[in-house]
């Protein structure tokens, strides 16, 4: 069968450790930052990673657009964060 004729379930990209230590500073700094009791802190982790990798494709779903933007439903996933939240 023909590569684009396939169903991708799943892509992964980084591993979650490396993840977490690439964006380390960014995540503490907010984290451990005050803020109104209105902000909250959205982690795409919930939706785009497991315990071990973050995900270019999970679930049959495409998370991201090019390298540094989540793609249409990938958007919508981070919108349930959000909804989630309030």
């Amino acid at each position: 069968e023909l590569f684009y004729r396939r169903k991708i379930e799943s892509i992964q990209g980084t591993s979650l450790s490396y993840y977490l230590e690439r964006n380390q500073f960014v995540r503490e700094s907010l984290l451990n930052e005050k803020f109104s009791d209105q902000v909250k802190f959205i982690d795409p982790i919930q939706k785009f990673c497991d315990k071990s990798y973050c995900y270019v494709f999970k679930d049959g779903i495409p998370l991201y657009w090019d390298d540094d933007h989540p793609s249409i439903k990938g958007a919508g996933l981070i919108a349930e964060l959000i909804l989630e939240k309030y």
